[in-house]
């Protein structure tokens, strides 16, 4: 993919990724604070996304997928390969959640979910079917509108909201912070996106990466604000931030919410995110298992994931003990030890290649 398709993708996906439950649960946990733990992981991940650059100039994705020559290197792969497409099935189900809890909570609620829900697992399966370079397009389609439509939404809440309710920074309490950011890393794996993105693009900078970054972060920041300064102590009570941020600017109409257009265009990018991460796991699935045919892989894992929606995640409790539970430890180990390992395999690949050119072998040669 383009460089541009590259910073396109990365700016709604991490958007998509936030905008749904996410304050709800943050405000549930830290309250009027909760909009720092953003900023937090802001901070963070730009630490990270300054490493996965660094790796990104030394390891290939072919280096990456294909088998090592050492049984003991390729078990260790093989465990890697399954942990990331574990990862990344998790972040798959997490998008899809986000827009289930849109479209069977707020819009259509009197429909069965089992049987909607058929018709958005064609459509995220379709996209990681045709590929990263499909789906890097339809971002590039859909841009403009997922943008457009994001910012008039912040704009029409704006109007409404105290933005006091920030106040005083006397009170903010760090630590309870600190303390409360793992629970919510499945939301801010966005250093992780940055490398899988990043493996697949071509010519990318990071001084560009970074400002996009930062700018997607201080606007989800800032529309977090505004939600909590719009419903206060009954945010951690609303459905979903992209879904009522607007309500607030429209009630004087009589024909309806017309904002619900608004609304459906931006979550054509959880639409889009959610395939990502699916073709992202069946890849790493594809290439455990080489002798299996992958569209026999990639059926597997849209079982999974239609299972899981329908017939785990039942209720909130659910999804908020597999997300927000013990299972966000194993976010947190795979978003801190994978860049780690694949330092190692670079520092691995460098020494190798610095073999290659010394005296010695060139005489060889």
């Amino acid at each position: 993919m383009s460089a541009r398709q590259f910073y396109i993708m990365l700016v709604i996906g991490v958007f998509s990724m936030k905008m749904q439950k996410l304050p709800s649960l943050v405000y549930g946990e830290l309250g009027k604070d909760g909009y720092l733990l953003f900023l937090f992981y802001m901070l963070i991940n730009l630490l990270f996304i300054v490493l996965v650059f660094y790796i990104l100039k030394k390891v290939k994705l072919t280096q990456i997928l294909s088998p090592a020559k050492s049984v003991t290197l390729c078990g260790f792969r093989k465990i890697i390969m399954i942990v990331a497409a574990v990862y990344f099935l998790t972040q798959a189900l997490l998008l899809y959640e986000h827009i289930q809890g849109l479209f069977a909570n707020t819009l259509f609620d009197n429909l069965s979910w089992a049987l909607f829900s058929l018709l958005l697992l064609f459509a995220v399966f379709f996209l990681a079917y045709r590929g990263i370079e499909n789906i890097a397009l339809n971002y590039e389609i859909y841009f403009w509108v997922i943008l457009g439509s994001a910012v008039i939404i912040s704009i029409l809440g704006a109007g409404y909201t105290d933005f006091s309710v920030v106040l005083p920074f006397e009170s903010i309490e760090f630590g309870k912070i600190l303390k409360a950011l793992p629970n919510f890393s499945f939301w801010f794996g966005d250093a992780i996106l940055v490398l899988i993105l990043g493996l697949k693009s071509k010519e990318i900078k990071l001084s560009k990466t970074i400002l996009f970054y930062v700018l997607t972060m201080c606007f989800v920041s800032f529309v977090v604000i505004e939600f909590f300064g719009m419903y206060g102590d009954y945010s951690a009570a609303q459905s979903g931030l992209i879904s009522v941020l607007s309500s607030q600017a429209l009630l004087g109409l009589n024909v309806g919410r017309i904002d619900w257009f608004l609304i459906l265009f931006a979550e054509i990018g959880a639409v889009l995110t959610c395939s990502v991460y699916l073709y992202y796991s069946c890849l790493c699935a594809e290439s455990m298992f080489p002798k299996i045919k992958p569209f026999s892989i990639k059926i597997l894992i849209i079982l999974l994931l239609y299972i899981f929606d329908v017939f785990y995640f039942v209720d909130m409790a659910a999804k908020l003990n597999f997300f927000a539970g013990d299972m966000s430890w194993f976010s947190v180990a795979v978003q801190v030890v994978l860049p780690i390992i694949l330092l190692i395999v670079a520092g691995s690949i460098n020494r190798q290649n610095k073999g290659i050119n010394t005296p010695e072998r060139r005489r060889l040669k």
